[in-house]
């Protein structure tokens, strides 16, 4: 049984009212910007950023996704109209 509509998923960071340390901050704003580059198709750009993120936070999950999606889609980029939605083949 699989999906066939998109979900949202989101990630909890920090508890409310916390503040976040400067090196977060700084992880969350590259995991931004390579976003929006992998939503441009610009994987190499992507890459960099969400590696970026890696070096500070090694244990951030959601990184080391976006670093193997640019890398599968470097080597075989989504055909016809792609709107930024990975598909899961596998659980």
């Amino acid at each position: 049984k699989g999906r066939k509509q998109m979900i949202s998923i989101y990630e909890l960071i920090a508890k409310s009212g916390a503040s976040l340390p400067m090196d977060m901050e700084q992880v969350l704003e590259w995991h931004a910007i390579g976003l929006k580059a992998y939503c441009k198709q610009c994987w190499e750009e992507a890459l960099d950023y969400f590696k970026k993120t890696q070096a500070i936070w090694p244990k951030d999950a959601t990184s080391r996704a976006m670093v193997q999606r640019c890398q599968a889609y470097r080597e075989s980029p989504p055909q016809g109209e792609w709107d930024g939605v990975f598909q899961q083949t596998t659980k």
